[in-house]
């Protein structure tokens, strides 16, 4: 830390703050209604809820949210763990270096 605050500041501790914040709604939003869809469809009354039925339909949520905001831990962590010290890279900066290294297909 004594690094960090030596060669970015305070700055340089939240780096990848923000991306984290675009992250965590879209994620919980989705896990939490994935969760109440994937259960409706798994538990149809209360005699069919049991542990691991329950288990099951967290699971799809959290795998379900994961593979949506997947690209925004992936900038996440390319903000955090940045090493160039004489330029700063933006959350855009950042989104454009992915798509130029792993273009779409046609």
């Amino acid at each position: 830390m004594r690094d960090i605050n030596r060669q970015d500041g305070l700055r340089g501790l939240f780096r990848g703050h923000s991306a984290t914040l675009l992250r965590i709604f879209p994620y919980a939003a989705i896990k939490f209604l994935a969760y109440e869809q994937f259960r409706s469809v798994i538990i149809k009354d209360k005699s069919q809820e049991t542990l691991f039925r329950r288990f099951i339909s967290g699971s799809l949520a959290g795998i379900s949210s994961v593979f949506f905001t997947y690209p925004l831990e992936v900038i996440r962590v390319r903000l955090a763990f940045e090493t160039k010290h004489d330029t700063r890279s933006s959350l855009s900066s950042i989104c454009k270096q992915l798509y130029h290294e792993h273009p779409p297909r046609p």
